[in-house]
């Protein structure tokens, strides 16, 4: 068991570290840095929620480098991918996510909408355009009780750098959706 815990948080380290030298704009310094992180993740026995990647907008498809990363993450965690490039929305990417258990994160902006595809047995959502009409939300409210009603949890986040709306829209799913 002790093994196995070294390993994991040793793969999780190389992974954050790796990230960082292929992602540019990652800011974690060295494998040191990384391998702290891990460590004291681990030492605290913090429960997470998933780990979000979110890959630059310029960053297009290359499958065989999303399975040869996702063979680096430890299984016992649970990961989500935002990818923010229309031509990673396809098949053989929703695919390589279903394998390892990994959520494609639904996103919504003004610049692109993920299709709501289900990768993984948890679902990930960032709403992040700018308004949401009452509408909106309820139609949130509806895909959430959809979601929890299939045995899956939820993570569901909005936009919230510019106004208290998203945290007033979050309060309203959480509440409609029990």
């Amino acid at each position: 068991m002790l093994v196995h815990w070294i390993v994991n948080w040793l793969l999780g380290a190389l992974a954050l570290w790796l990230v960082a030298q292929i992602i540019p704009g990652i800011q974690i310094n060295s494998f040191k840095t990384a391998l702290l992180a891990t460590v004291v993740i681990a030492l605290v026995d913090i429960t997470i929620g998933p780990i979000l990647f979110q890959l630059p907008p310029a960053m297009k498809c290359d499958v065989a480098l999303l399975r040869s990363y996702l063979d680096l993450l430890p299984a016992d965690l649970r990961y989500a991918f935002e990818f923010r490039h229309a031509s990673w929305l396809v098949e053989e990417v929703y695919d390589a996510l279903r394998q390892r258990n990994v959520s494609l994160c639904v996103a919504e902006s003004e610049r692109l909408e993920v299709p709501q595809v289900i990768t993984a047995d948890f679902v990930y959502y960032r709403l992040r355009k700018p308004e949401y009409t009452p509408e909106d939300v309820d139609a949130i409210v509806a895909r959430s009780k959809e979601v929890l009603a299939t045995g899956r949890d939820l993570y569901l986040m909005f936009k919230h750098e510019e106004s208290p709306e998203g945290a007033l829209n979050a309060e309203t799913v959480l509440k409609s959706s029990r």
